[in-house]
């Protein structure tokens, strides 16, 4: 038994040394491939303004910056400020896209700039207002942008009248949002019920949302564990597209009531 358990124990420990330098080699190519496109993005745009292009220089300058923010991994919590800056451009690069004039409303609080969240946050809900609501295709799209302090909440709230997510589409968000409560353990536990009451049957799929999944499960998962409890709804609105609500702690340290 001795045997077995000291044979158990090595395999375990080769196995963790293993794991471990495979996330040291992916963490590495993680930050060569970001620099290589970096790098790319600033010398064509330092050749657009040789070529006397001021507004392409602009826009790879500003979508170079964008690069700059995205691939660095520390710090991880910024200050709300940095997200809409860099949401701002975003948007940006959008209207060049689609070719629009139509322009996104921000609704910021006092006090809000200064909260500390996770970086990465609203550029993922954000892009799902144009990949699936399809705002900006044709003129009178409305895109807001709110944020507010409540107490000692932070709330978010990102609205289009694009096309209206599925009910469908909510019911297996939110199944992925129960799960993730429950690999989080207490953490998870202390999230609001309010998402969780809104299932009603279990995805035999695996409650992968199409399209909207990815980006809002990762939202999810890092508010809850930057912040020990979210709440995250998204939801059919009555000017025709939808909105997500994002509620969660602010952090103890950041001394606000």
């Amino acid at each position: 038994t001795m045997m077995k358990s000291i044979n158990d124990y090595t395999v375990r420990q080769f196995e963790l040394e293993l794991a471990y330098t495979r996330s040291v080699l992916k963490m590495l190519q993680a930050q060569i491939n970001p620099h290589f496109i970096y790098n790319t993005m600033q010398c064509f745009a330092t050749n657009a303004l040789k070529s006397k292009n001021v507004e392409q220089y602009h826009l790879m300058s500003s979508f170079g910056q964008m690069l700059h923010y995205a691939m660095i991994l520390e710090p991880s919590i910024v200050p709300f400020s940095k997200e809409v800056e860099y949401v701002k451009r975003y948007l940006e690069l959008q209207k060049m896209r689609f070719n629009s004039e139509d322009m996104a409303e921000f609704r910021i609080e006092p006090g809000v700039n200064e909260v500390m969240i996770p970086k990465m946050i609203l550029q993922p809900i954000i892009e799902n207002s144009f990949i699936h609501g399809k705002i900006f295709h044709s003129s009178g799209s409305i895109l807001i942008i709110s944020a507010g302090i409540g107490g000692n909440f932070v709330r978010i709230v990102i609205e289009d009248n694009g096309e209206p997510v599925l009910q469908e589409e909510i019911q297996r968000l939110y199944l992925k949002f129960k799960r993730i409560r429950e690999t989080y353990g207490q953490q998870g536990r202390q999230a609001s019920a309010d998402v969780g009451d809104t299932l009603k049957e279990e995805d035999e799929n695996g409650g992968r949302v199409q399209g909207y999944g990815i980006g809002l499960e990762n939202v999810y998962t890092r508010l809850l564990l930057c912040h020990g409890s979210c709440e995250l709804k998204i939801f059919a609105n009555s000017i025709g597209g939808t909105t997500t609500e994002m509620v969660f702690p602010i952090s103890a340290e950041q001394g606000k009531s």
